[in-house]
């Protein structure tokens, strides 16, 4: 496998390919948003985009949640609505709902096997 994919080079191309790019545009956008932030078109801009990108996560969580509420749902929807009511509602910090609601759910998984 390794001369098929050739080894090190191979590997530093794949890396630059995946990732090269998107660090470019990242750092262009930043040095553009340091020199133009304070302008009231680019604040109205970001505000459009972060909605769009808002709704894209949704999006993508409904993705994800659907095929898990399909097969078990007594055991998937308590967890989603008590990390969704404690990092929207209660405001708690997400690292740390994680931290408890990982092992939490696990378990369940684990306890409640077929």
């Amino acid at each position: 496998m390794g001369a098929r994919f050739r080894g090190l080079p191979g590997s530093i191309a794949a890396f630059l390919g995946i990732l090269g790019l998107p660090c470019v545009i990242i750092v262009v956008l930043g040095t553009l948003y340091s020199r133009y932030g304070n302008l009231p078109e680019v604040g109205g801009g970001l505000l459009a985009v972060s909605a769009a990108a808002s709704g894209m996560i949704l999006a993508m969580a409904g993705k994800i949640a659907t095929p898990l509420l399909q097969r078990r749902p007594l055991e998937s929807a308590p967890v989603i609505i008590a990390v969704f009511v404690a990092v929207a509602l209660l405001r708690f910090p997400l690292p740390w709902v994680l931290l408890v609601a990982a092992p939490v759910s696990v378990g369940i998984g684990f306890w409640r096997r077929p």
